[in-house]
Parts: structure tokens; C-alpha cells; sequence
């Protein structure tokens, strides 16, 4: 029935579409030359996700793409995920096309090319639309923008999962015009708070700030008390002290955590995971080496466990310099880790993997799986 209720679009446009984003989507190429054949279902797929770019560079192929999204109406209903890239101004039909999306996407992602973008530089009209248009939001992403303010998030009253990307937000600063808005377009209350089911912020800096300003100020739009999943960095004892307080606003709820842990921290300071009753998918990404003091502070984490608790499956990934000496020792301890949560506890699946980084390429060295 979903099928038959799919918008007939003209092959015409359908050309237009994919010689326009064939080139970022190589698997939608091939659909060029037969797609006046497509059923209502891949049609439907096809327009899933839309990118928005207005960096000078595309701006060209980019206006050509939103005259198509503007003359045909009909495929707005079609676009579930939006990726906006832009600097501080956008083209009259950026700005024409983000009205026509409001309440549509139900996933956002607002990024700058250079992971420089300022909120408050964006003209007025680019955050009045970017605001409207994100009422229908459940999944938000910030890549690269450096003051957003959190309060906007009210604007999100549906928002479920939270990416926080080389981005710095505002949890103590609040624009009057644009808070007379949000209520507008949401009718929510200040006090209103979003219960976030999932939240990454896997880099240090806009991790701490974020947790800070989320955590910190009691008028906060966000709840983290039902978070289900997180993932953040441990770089030094303040970002493991903000995240165990994650940890712990969670406690009855978290099921999946990811752990970035740095070389050259103070690791005599502990993350305590044993209140974390629903815990059942542990990672950690440990940076170093084998002999990084933060392999054996992930290890003693993963060694604090209770057995009785819920965990069934924890990768362990080692990246750095490999060392011979003591590597034995290394990988015996942690599959003694491991195997004992296997026999004792309701672990299904422990995989460690050892890596060496050689610029962008990540080879695989050393692994070993319990299950």
C-alpha cells in the first residue's frame, strides 16, 4: 500500500536528480539510464537523504539541485535525512528550499566544510528557516559549528539521538528574538526538557563543554536520565569526571557505551561503571600501545565488574606503536579479563584487537575473540 501511495515523479526529473548526485552516490550511477523503470519503492529510497551544499565550490551544481527541489514540490515528502553544509550566508532558494522542508527531515545535520561555522554570523533569515525545518528532527547532528546554543534544541521537541562533532555549544547564552521564536514554532514551555535516548560526542573539548553546560545548568532543554547510548573521550580527570556523571544521570537506563581513551592522562582517577544495571555492549578505543598506562586503566575498568551484571559483548581496540616486550603479558591479561567474564558472567562475545597507525591506514596486527 506505501508503494502505490508514492508520488509518481516525471523521468525528466529523475535524469535531472541522478546526474546531479550520481557523482556522490556511485551505486545510484547505474540507476540513470533506467530510471523511467523505477517502482514507487525505490523511488521513495532514492530521495531518502539530501545534501544542501552552499560552500562556494558547488555552488553551481548546488543551485541547479534546489531549482529542482523548489519546481517539484512533490518529492519533499520523500526526504527523511537533510545535510546542510554552509558558511555564513546562503542563496535565496537555500533559504526557499529549507521553508519548503519544514517539518519534513527526521534527521538533521548542520556542518561546515572547514569545521569553522559561527551560529550567531548566519544571517537572520538562514536561522529562522534552519530552526523551522527542525521540528520533525529526532536525529541532530552539529559537525564543526561553534556556538550553537542549546536552548535551541527546544526546537527539537521529537529529538531522540544527539551528535555533538567538533562543535562548541552555548548552554549559558540566549538569544531573545530567537527564544520568542522557538516558542512559536514549538508552543513548548521553557523548563520543557528533551529526553535523549542516545548522545555522542566523541571528541574532548566539545565533549567537556557540552556535558558542562547540559549537566550543570538546572534549566538544561536536555534530560540524559533514559540514555540508552553514549560515546565520549577520556582525555585527562576533569572528562572522566564529566562523563561519570553521565554515567551516573543514566545508571537505570544505558545499555551501550563507547570510550575514546587518550594517552597522558592521570589514570589513578576511575570510571566507575558497576551502577550501570542495563550495561550490555562495552567498547573502548585505547590509544598508546600495548604499553600505554591507558590499556591497563581500560583493563582494571572492565576488571571492576561485576560479574552478576548485564554485559554480553565488550570490544577492546588497542591503536598505537606495537611492542614486543610485554605484549604477552598484555594480551594474557586481558584474556583473562575477558574469559573470566565469559565463565562467570553472561558475556556472549569479547574481542580485543591490537592496531598500529600508519598515517590514515589501520592495520590489523593482533586479535583475539572469547565467546
Amino acid at each position: 500500500m506505501a508503494a502505490m501511495n508514492a508520488p509518481e515523479l516525471p523521468p525528466e526529473l529523475m535524469d535531472t536528480i541522478l546526474d546531479h548526485v550520481g557523482a556522490d552516490r556511485p551505486t545510484l550511477v547505474a540507476c540513470n539510464s533506467v530510471s523511467t523503470t523505477f517502482h514507487a519503492a525505490a523511488r521513495r529510497k532514492l530521495f531518502q537523504a539530501i545534501t544542501i551544499d552552499t560552500s562556494m565550490h558547488r555552488e553551481a551544481r548546488n543551485e541547479k539541485l534546489l531549482q529542482v527541489l523548489l519546481s517539484n514540490p512533490q518529492i519533499v515528502e520523500l526526504i527523511q535525512h537533510l545535510s546542510l553544509i554552509t558558511s555564513s550566508q546562503m542563496t535565496r532558494s537555500a533559504i526557499d528550499a529549507l521553508h519548503m522542508l519544514k517539518g519534513v527531515p527526521r534527521a538533521l545535520t548542520i556542518a561546515h566544510p572547514s569545521y569553522a561555522l559561527q551560529w550567531r554570523k548566519l544571517d537572520g533569515d538562514v536561522r529562522t528557516a534552519i530552526m523551522t525545518l527542525m521540528q520533525s528532527v529526532e536525529h541532530f547532528t552539529l559537525n564543526g559549528v561553534t556556538d550553537f546554543p542549546l536552548e535551541l534544541l527546544r526546537c527539537c521537541p521529537r529529538l531522540r539521538i544527539l551528535e555533538v562533532l567538533q562543535s562548541y555549544p552555548l548552554g549559558d547564552q540566549e538569544d531573545i528574538m530567537e527564544s520568542a521564536l522557538i516558542s512559536r514554532i514549538t508552543g513548548s514551555p521553557k523548563g520543557f526538557a528533551i529526553q535523549l535516548e542516545s548522545l555522542r560526542v566523541p571528541h574532548p573539548g566539545p565533549c567537556r563543554q557540552f556535558i558542562v553546560h547540559a549537566l550543570n545548568n538546572p534549566k538544561s532543554v536536555l534530560s540524559l536520565s533514559l540514555l540508552r547510548s553514549f560515546e565520549s573521550t577520556i582525555d585527562d580527570r576533569d572528562s572522566i569526571a564529566h562523563s561519570q556523571r553521565v554515567l551516573d544521570t543514566a545508571a537505570g537506563s544505558l545499555q551501550h557505551l563507547e570510550t575514546h581513551v587518550l594517552p597522558g592522562f592521570d589514570t589513578s582517577a576511575h570510571l566507575d561503571l558497576t551502577k550501570l544495571a542495563q550495561l550490555t555492549h562495552l567498547r573502548f578505543f585505547v590509544f598508546g600501545g600495548l604499553r600505554s598506562p591507558s590499556l591497563k586503566w581500560a583493563c582494571d575498568v572492565l576488571a571492576s565488574l561485576p560479574f552478576a551484571n548485564s554485559l554480553e559483548e565488550v570490544h577492546l581496540l588497542v591503536a598505537g606503536s606495537f611492542a614486543t616486550v610485554g605484549n604477552e603479558a598484555t594480551w594474557q591479561a586481558v584474556d583473562r579479563v575477558l574469559g573470566d567474564r565469559g565463565k562467570h558472567g553472561r558475556l556472549r562475545k569479547g574481542v580485543h584487537r591490537h592496531s598500529r597507525l600508519l598515517g590514515q591506514d589501520l592495520g590489523q596486527i593482533s586479535e583475539g575473540e572469547h565467546g
